[in-house]
């Protein structure tokens, strides 16, 4: 027997709103779990190249 999902009120732990929880580990509205993803993204940008520290020096 198979039980439906319902959807749970819960408080948001980022911005602390009240949104419709899909699940029980879902803890985080879709705006703030959006904004959390546009973070990551921006931030897993990886530059290689030469180091421009003055301090090192060959």
């Amino acid at each position: 027997m198979k039980r439906s999902r319902r959807k749970v009120k819960k408080i948001c732990l980022r911005c602390e709103r009240e949104f419709l929880s899909d699940g029980k580990f879902n803890r985080i509205c879709g705006s703030c779990r959006e904004i959390n993803a546009n973070i990551v993204a921006s931030n897993s940008e990886v530059r290689f190249g030469v180091s421009h520290d003055s301090a090192h020096t060959d």
